[in-house]
C-alpha cells in the first residue's frame, strides 16, 4: 500500500502543485496518475471523516487509521459502514442506462394492456381505465406488476447503478480508501471531474 499525502499543504509540496484548480491544472491531473489519485485520496478522506464527525457514529473522533474490523460491536459497524457507503461516489451512474430501463420497465408494465387491446380491441381498454371492468383492471395491473419484478430480477444488474463495493475485510480507514481507488482506476482516469466535481469546486 503505497503512501498518500495527509492533507493539501502535503500534496502541493509534493506535485509541487498549488490551488486553486484551473483548466491547465486539471489537465496535469488528467495526465498525472499519482497526482489524480492523491487527490482523491484527500478527497475521499474528506468526505468519509466529515461525515462519520457528523454522525458521530464513532466513540471517539474518526480519522485514518481508525479500525473498521472486528474490534468494533456489530451493531456499530453497520452504521459505520452505511456512512462510509453514502459517501462513495463511486462507480458512476450512467444516466442513458437509467433511461433506457425506465422505458422498458414501462413497455414491461403495458404488455398485458396492449396484448389485451390487440386480442379484443383499443375501445375496450379505454373502458377498463374507466373502471367499467374493475375485476379485469386489477387483474391486467397485477400482470403488470409480475412482468416488470420478472424484468427487473432477469436484467435490472445490467442497467442500474452499482453498488459501491465495501470490503469489510479491511483494517482500517486508509486502507479501505486505498482499495478503493485501486478498484475503481479507469473511472477515476476518465471521469474524475465528474466524480469529483464537489470537491473541485470547493478549492476554487
Amino acid at each position: 500500500m503505497r503512501t498518500y499525502p495527509e492533507n493539501i499543504k502535503e500534496l502541493e509540496k509534493k506535485h509541487n502543485f498549488v490551488f486553486p484548480i484551473s483548466k491547465q491544472k486539471l489537465e496535469s491531473i488528467r495526465n498525472n496518475i499519482i497526482l489524480r489519485h492523491d487527490l482523491a485520496f484527500l478527497f475521499l478522506k474528506s468526505r468519509i471523516l466529515n461525515s462519520l464527525k457528523e454522525r458521530d457514529d464513532f466513540k471517539k473522533e474518526a480519522s485514518l487509521d481508525s479500525f473498521l474490523d472486528k474490534r468494533i460491536a456489530n451493531k456499530d459497524r453497520f452504521k459505520i459502514y452505511n456512512t462510509i457507503k453514502s459517501q462513495i461516489p463511486l462507480p458512476l451512474k450512467e444516466n442513458d442506462k437509467l433511461f433506457l430501463y425506465s422505458l422498458l420497465i414501462l413497455g414491461a408494465f403495458l404488455l398485458p394492456w396492449l396484448v389485451y387491446a390487440i386480442i379484443v380491441s383499443k375501445e375496450e381498454i379505454l373502458m377498463l381505465f374507466s373502471l367499467a371492468y374493475p375485476k379485469l383492471f386489477v387483474a391486467l395491473f397485477l400482470i403488470g406488476i409480475l412482468i416488470v419484478a420478472g424484468f427487473d430480477h432477469a436484467f435490472g444488474h445490467f442497467f442500474k447503478k452499482e453498488k459501491p463495493s465495501i470490503d469489510t475485510n479491511v483494517l482500517t480507514i486508509r486502507e479501505f480508501i486505498c482499495n478503493l481507488i485501486g478498484d475503481n482506476r479507469q473511472d477515476i482516469k476518465e471521469k474524475f471531474e465528474i466524480i469529483f466535481k464537489n470537491d473541485l469546486e470547493n478549492l476554487k
